[in-house]
């Protein structure tokens, strides 16, 4: 086999936009096909133009996918644990089972006022 012929032959570990990325594309919050070219044409995520195909080595891929990743927001914000820990100030503390019921008391007053 000459250089030439080993240097176009994709491997087998590497994923193409079409196949088996399609896998990927299917999963809930995946980017789309486009958003994959597009990264790929402003070199964020790093690939091999084969013919007509991008060839993507699959810790790359993974790693682009990991660099997207956006935190979980908290449900509470800052200003609603002030607004907590200034309410929790004055009250004795709080056992297991009142802490339920005052969490299940908030939730229908939210209910109520929504």
């Amino acid at each position: 086999m000459s250089a030439a012929t080993a240097q176009s032959t994709p491997t087998s570990a590497s994923l193409t936009v079409d196949h088996p990325i399609t896998h990927y594309l299917s999963l809930p919050g995946s980017p789309c096909k486009e958003l994959i070219y597009r990264a790929l044409r402003a070199g964020e995520l790093v690939g091999v133009m084969v013919g007509h195909t991008w060839r993507i080595a699959p810790d790359d891929f993974a790693d682009w996918m990991d660099s997207r990743r956006v935190p979980s927001r908290d449900p509470l914000t800052d200003d609603l644990r002030a607004w907590a820990r200034e309410q929790a100030a004055g009250l004795p503390p709080l056992t297991p089972a009142t802490a339920r019921a005052l969490g299940a008391a908030l939730l229908e007053v939210q209910r109520d006022v929504a």
